[in-house]
């Protein structure tokens, strides 16, 4: 069953810069703009409605937000928190105040769709390997498990830093709850993939630095050798075997040993 759509309310507008705020979330963020503060102090019994403006445009929808509260954040700058309630679409302007909208609530169905619920598991998953190439899968799987409906489920999408604002965007538009889960979906699978590049690379580093620091171990080993070799006259092949015996040296500079001993051996006395 359908949830029936609040009354049209009228708010004012906090634009968010290249930012989407999605309901369900919960931020503390500066007022660095004037626009901001106009809206936090002209707050409709202490709600607002945060509008993403991506590349200067704003977007038809918006997230009637409540304030609960109001800090100076370390530098000193005004802060504010916001409790976002639900998505709304903007309506007109108030006498030509482009800071002052109209707005439509609308909130999630009560009752989904069993297809919305077969994907929250999925859902889940997917974000669960992402926590885990970061070593807190524990902990987000916690906060998954503690949402229950599908769409809010969706909107925590808005808490990946790694999702960018335009795909965020996209998901405060879309009202249907499985069409939006499934594009969640499809953009926490592009941040795994990428998680997964980066963990690569991340290897093949540190594979690549200890094999520089063996390697050159190694050729420490072996000038020390050819020095030995070099300065000491007379020695003969099964004294320098006895010797590379005694040193217990690791196998690799061992055999290397061994086979710099061989080529000596096969060279002209002079």
């Amino acid at each position: 069953m359908k949830t029936p759509d609040a009354t049209p309310l009228t708010l004012p507008v906090l634009p968010l810069d290249e930012a989407v705020l999605l309901p369900g979330m919960s931020v503390t963020m500066p007022v660095l703009l004037d626009e901001q503060a106009e809206a936090i102090d002209n707050a409709v019994d202490g709600r607002v409605v945060v509008v993403p403006r991506l590349s200067g445009v704003f977007s038809a929808y918006g997230t009637v937000a409540k304030l609960t509260g109001q800090i100076s954040l370390p530098d000193g700058t005004r802060g504010v928190s916001l409790e976002a309630l639900h998505r709304a679409e903007l309506g007109p302007a108030i006498a030509d105040d482009s800071l002052v909208v109209t707005v439509r609530e609308i909130r999630d169905p009560d009752d989904v769709p069993e297809a919305a619920i077969a994907l929250t598991a999925e859902y889940k998953a997917v974000v669960e390997e992402v926590a885990a190439t970061r070593g807190d899968r524990r902990q987000v799987a916690g906060f998954l498990a503690a949402i229950d409906h599908p769409g809010r489920l969706a909107d925590t999408a808005g808490y990946a830093p790694e999702i960018p604002p335009a795909h965020k965007a996209e998901l405060l538009e879309t009202v249907d709850v499985v069409t939006r889960l499934t594009k969640a979906i499809g953009f926490q699978r592009e941040r795994l993939a990428d998680a997964a590049v980066r963990q690569q690379i991340r290897e093949d580093v540190t594979e690549g630095m200890e094999k520089s620091q063996r390697e050159a171990i190694l050729r420490r080993q072996l000038d020390a050798i050819r020095k030995e070799l070099d300065e000491i006259d007379g020695t003969t092949s099964d004294d320098w075997r006895e010797r590379i015996e005694a040193a217990q040296m690791p196998e690799a500079a061992r055999t290397e040993a061994e086979r710099e001993l061989n080529r000596l051996e096969r060279q002209p006395e002079g």
